[in-house]
C-alpha cells in the first residue's frame, strides 16, 4: 500500500511540474514577444523643464537650421585662430588650417571670421563672412565670400551634427562686384 501511495504522489508531483513548466514557458514566450515589440518602437524622450513634454524624435535628415548651425561652427573651426574642433573638419581642411595658422602665427597675426549670411544654391553653399585679421593692436576687416561643401558622416559625441566640412574655397570678387562697391 505504501508503494502505490508513493507512486501516486510522484505522479501527481510530475504532472504539477509539467504544468508549471508549460505555464512558465508560455509566460517567457509572451514576455519575449512584448520585449521585441517594445524594442522596435522609438524611445520616448521627455524634456526636463518647467513644463515637461515629450520630445519628438528627429529622423536622420539634417534640417536647414541644423546645417546652418554646423556651418557656423565649422567655418569658425576652420579659420579662427582661437577655435579648435578637428572632428568637424575633413583631413584636407584640417591640413589647410594647420598650414594657414602656422603662417599667421609666424607673422604674429590672429584671424577671426564673422559670419554674415549663409545661402543655399543648388549643390553649393555660399557663406558671406567678414575676415578680421589682427596684428597686435591693429585690426583689418575684409569681405570674405566662401564656397562651402560638406558631407554626411555618422553622428557621434564629438560630431553631433553628423556632417563634416570637406571643401572651403574663397570666391574671388568679379569686376562687377568691385564696381558696385564704388
Amino acid at each position: 500500500m505504501r508503494i502505490t501511495h508513493t507512486w501516486a504522489n510522484l505522479a501527481h508531483t510530475n504532472s504539477f511540474l509539467k504544468i508549471t513548466t508549460i505555464c512558465l514557458s508560455l509566460t517567457i514566450s509572451v514576455l519575449a514577444f512584448m520585449l521585441l515589440t517594445l524594442l522596435s518602437k522609438d524611445p520616448l524622450l521627455i524634456e526636463r523643464s518647467c513644463s515637461s513634454q515629450a520630445v519628438p524624435l528627429t529622423d536622420a535628415e539634417h534640417t536647414p537650421a541644423e546645417i546652418k548651425s554646423f556651418l557656423h561652427e565649422s567655418i569658425k573651426a576652420r579659420f579662427n585662430s582661437d577655435e579648435e574642433n578637428p572632428h568637424i573638419l575633413s583631413v584636407i581642411e584640417l591640413k589647410k588650417r594647420v598650414k594657414e595658422q602656422a603662417a599667421l602665427k609666424k607673422q604674429s597675426m590672429r584671424q577671426i571670421v564673422l559670419i554674415e549670411d549663409i545661402s543655399f544654391n543648388d549643390d553649393n553653399v555660399i557663406v558671406k563672412t567678414n575676415r578680421l585679421i589682427a596684428v597686435q593692436d591693429i585690426r583689418s576687416a575684409f569681405i570674405f565670400k566662401l564656397n562651402v561643401k560638406f558631407a554626411k558622416v555618422k553622428r557621434s559625441k564629438l560630431n553631433p551634427y553628423g556632417l563634416i566640412l570637406t571643401d572651403v574655397s574663397p570666391i574671388q570678387p568679379t569686376p562687377k562686384d568691385k564696381k558696385d562697391k564704388k
